[in-house]
């Protein structure tokens, strides 16, 4: 077995190490904050896959939430966070605009149909649209089967499938009736 160590990565790291201390060196110190906001433009617009998109999300206190909120941003879109409580969605809400994006955060029940019609008609008038629906609303019992009360299970599925249903509703008649701004 032949190797060739001049392209082992050790070797090949390495020797771009040395060139980028060179290239350091050369460049004035202008260049070089004009060579780091170039390629910071480039890198930022090469993450962006979702420019201006507008994702409507609902429950900021889902674990998830707050990952998947962030991720949307660091794409490029713009959030609308929604939950029953108003001061989780405008933490959510806050860290999505400290990314530069902007965001709103409405506060309503997802198991409402009038509330979940009056977030969406709410989001469109901020944004001239909705691109993108999360539904991350649920909720969780700590119960084995047996034990699982009636109350829970209805519960789950008011939070669930419902909410589901109902944002998913809302914004689908929102995008076929052409409410938009944009």
């Amino acid at each position: 077995v032949i190797t060739d160590h001049a392209s082992s990565p050790f070797l090949l790291e390495h020797r771009q190490a040395e060139l980028h201390d060179d290239l350091r060196a050369f460049l004035t110190p202008v260049e070089r904050f004009c060579k780091t906001r170039v390629v910071n433009l480039i890198n930022s617009r090469q993450r962006m896959r979702l420019p201006d998109k507008i994702v409507l999300m609902t429950s900021a206190q889902n674990p998830c939430a707050k990952a998947i909120a962030v991720g949307f941003a660091r794409e490029g879109a713009n959030c609308v966070v929604v939950d029953n409580e108003a001061n989780k969605a405008e933490q959510l809400a806050a860290e999505v605009r400290s990314i530069g994006r902007r965001a709103l955060a409405l506060q309503f029940d997802v198991t409402k149909k009038s509330e979940v019609e009056e977030a969406v008609r709410r989001a469109v008038a901020e944004f001239g649209r909705i691109d993108v629906l999360l539904n991350c609303s649920g909720i969780t019992h700590e119960s084995d089967f047996l034990s699982f009360t009636e109350e829970a299970f209805n519960q789950c599925i008011e939070r669930g499938p419902k909410a589901y249903f109902l944002a998913a509703q809302a914004v689908g008649r929102a995008g076929r009736a052409g409410v938009r701004r944009a």
